[in-house]
């Protein structure tokens, strides 16, 4: 009996988590690992970094592009088909969650965020543009 308890308990917290994992990953929020993967075997991937000008300035995802408001954001991907894949980050995910909002309320379809943002993906030790730029105007 107890085996056949502990059993059923076992298999509820694995579909449980399970289900997790899915609504995750239905959310748009991905690993470093899954992101990284993602982005890599999309054709032609937006990546957008929602921090500031000051932490752009000291690294970045390569090829991402700068968007401090929801205003760039929208200049920047009106250009895009709603179905093009979109990468979002921040720092910590607090500023590419409300970006990610944005773009599904603007019909994008294929919006995911980096989970843990910078940080994380740095963590993870992938690659990080360092590379100076200048101020824009």
């Amino acid at each position: 009996m107890r085996i056949l308890l502990f059993f059923m308990l076992y298999s509820v917290n694995i579909i449980s988590l399970v289900a997790q994992d899915a609504a995750v990953n239905k959310s748009g929020l991905l690993s470093p690992e899954e992101f990284y993967v993602s982005m890599k075997s999309a054709n032609v991937p937006l990546i957008i970094d929602a921090r500031t000008w000051k932490e752009y300035r000291k690294d970045r995802i390569p090829g991402a592009r700068l968007t401090e408001s929801s205003t760039i954001l929208r200049s920047v991907v009106d250009s895009f088909d709603v179905d093009q894949a979109i990468f979002v980050y921040c720092d910590d995910n607090q500023r590419s969650t409300t970006a990610c909002s944005f773009l599904r309320e603007w019909g994008y379809n294929n919006v995911y965020e980096l989970a843990g943002g910078m940080i994380a993906w740095k963590l993870a030790s992938y690659e990080v543009d360092k590379e100076k730029i200048m101020k824009r105007d």
